[in-house]
């Protein structure tokens, strides 16, 4: 799992003016908390398991601009999005994959379960056709998933991995966003995907 602690956020946000965090997976709600600390208007997080966000709203419960969504994120993005005017940026937090869904050693997942497992194309198609014309900044995690590479952290375990390897591309990130958004890979931790508004 990435570390939103992996990026100058504090450079992002004063580059970018990015006043809304939308972030897909709470975990135990410490991305959310350090995003918090760094003034964003509004911030939202989806979790599809209800004990993880009760857990993180108890966390978080002194934190009133945090709002912890129990639904998927594509749920959440179609909420979320259309709420937000499209000169207000936005800074996403997207986890790579449904971390309630990793696969059992052995194998790749149950094509049935793929959509459920692997959201992230289908999560910046929603981002995009959403948000066309807005200046966001997209960080992704778990980038090892989709390619090989020199990562910090090793690469993907066979029996972890959930994609074919005729999938394990980021080609659509680039059909999206490669006339409004620079996109860099980096190699820390277990790999990051940083698209930026041009």
């Amino acid at each position: 799992m990435g570390k939103l602690h992996h990026f100058d956020l504090r450079s992002l946000l004063d580059s970018h003016h990015c006043r809304v965090y939308i972030e897909t997976g709470t975990g135990a709600g410490d991305n959310l908390l350090h995003a918090a600390s760094l003034g964003f208007e509004r911030l939202f997080s989806s979790e599809v398991s209800p004990e993880i966000a009760d857990r993180a709203r108890q966390r978080l419960a002194d934190v009133p601009q945090a709002q912890i969504l129990t639904a998927t994120s594509e749920d959440v993005l179609k909420t979320v999005l259309p709420l937000i005017p499209a000169e207000v940026p936005v800074l996403y937090w997207l986890d790579a994959h449904f971390s309630g869904g990793e696969p059992q050693p052995g194998g790749n997942a149950d094509p049935a379960d793929l959509n459920m497992r692997i959201p992230l194309a289908r999560e910046m198609r929603l981002i995009r056709d959403l948000r066309s014309r807005s200046r966001d900044v997209i960080l992704v995690d778990d980038l090892r998933i989709y390619e090989d590479g020199p990562f910090a952290g090793g690469p993907m375990p066979d029996h972890a991995q959930t994609l074919a390897f005729y999938d394990r591309n980021v080609d659509f990130a680039f059909r999206l966003f490669r006339h409004t958004h620079t996109i860099a890979r980096d190699y820390g931790d277990e790999g990051y995907l940083v698209l930026k508004p041009r």
